[in-house]
């Protein structure tokens, strides 16, 4: 119950998954967990329209603010984040169970009033 899954579909097909956490959690603050589409699905407009349908779902709901993190140099997911009204919120170094570093950004999409 402190999860939602969202499969995307475009014309019938399956291509893409998106997922939020910590609805549950004290406060109204929540995580994208997940935004994937198919290769072939990308740079067409549709993840953001998917976010923006999600983002009005969950300010619905009363939710204050949604945050993310992504790769520091994934441009093409940032770019559509921050069309969306995401902003980077603070840089950080996460160390991945392999022991790599990899530097991150963790976005912020804050609801008005």
């Amino acid at each position: 119950p402190d999860e939602e899954g969202y499969l995307v579909c475009y014309r019938g097909e399956a291509v893409g998954w998106f997922a939020v956490n910590g609805l549950l959690t004290e406060g109204d603050e929540v995580f994208l967990k997940m935004a994937v589409l198919l290769p072939a699905y990308q740079n067409r407009g549709i993840g953001s329209a998917v976010l923006r349908e999600l983002l009005g779902k969950l300010q619905g709901r009363g939710i204050g603010m949604v945050q993310l993190f992504t790769d520091r140099d994934n441009k093409p997911a940032r770019r559509c984040y921050e069309k969306c009204g995401f902003r980077v919120a603070e840089t950080v170094v996460q160390k991945l169970s392999d022991g790599r570093k990899v530097p991150r950004v963790r976005m912020e999409y804050i609801f008005a009033g």
